[in-house]
């Protein structure tokens, strides 16, 4: 119960401190789609259940999309977002994105969002429900596009330490929220749950 209460804590806080010009948006790279857009692609069957980043960075095999079982061969880390769409985005390479998830994350706090946004976008891809974390997901990908690449410059990851404002106004909160519901803490049961 104190876990559930911290987490919507966090979210409170986290939803009362972003800017107001994050909003959601309806495609697989940011969010929930508004009333107005089309709604995403059901993907029916059974959820697999939540994975961490470590169970992604050590099965590559397994980063598919649930509605068409397509390889998932990039991401996009850090994009505009708005209703119906994101753009301007940095899409990285799988191999570029497990070579990131596998570096220490102590001393550069980009790192550490890597892990968990990656973690959650292909938790959200594999069909897992979402509706508790696709705001977090949506604010994680437009702080990428703020703090997450030197200079702007895509797939050259920037610097963001502990203690700087780029952390300590949002990142520590988003990457809790996205940590969260990686361990299958929120809206969807960890994968370690089933037997495959």
């Amino acid at each position: 119960m104190r876990i559930q209460t911290l987490l919507v804590v966090a979210v409170l806080v986290v939803l009362a401190a972003m800017p107001a010009a994050v909003p959601s948006v309806a495609d697989e790279l940011c969010g929930p789609p508004p009333n107005e857009c089309p709604p995403p692609p059901d993907c029916g069957g059974n959820p697999p259940g939540v994975g961490t980043p470590g169970f992604w960075e050590n099965h590559p095999d397994t980063w598919w999309r649930c509605y068409d079982r397509s390889t998932i061969t990039e991401l996009p880390l850090g994009c505009t977002c708005e209703p119906c769409g994101c753009y301007d985005c940095c899409l990285v390479g799988k191999d570029t994105l497990i070579y990131w998830m596998q570096q220490p994350v102590s001393e550069n706090k980009v790192y550490t969002m890597v892990r968990a946004l990656v973690a959650a976008k292909l938790n959200r891809l594999a069909g897992n429900e979402s509706i508790c974390i696709n705001l977090a997901i949506a604010q994680a990908t437009q702080w990428m596009k703020t703090y997450g690449f030197q200079d702007g410059v895509c797939g050259e990851l920037g610097y963001c330490a502990a203690s700087d404002d780029c952390w300590q106004d949002h990142g520590e909160e988003l990457y809790e929220l996205l940590d969260a519901y990686n361990n299958g803490e929120m809206c969807a049961p960890s994968r370690d749950l089933f037997d495959y």
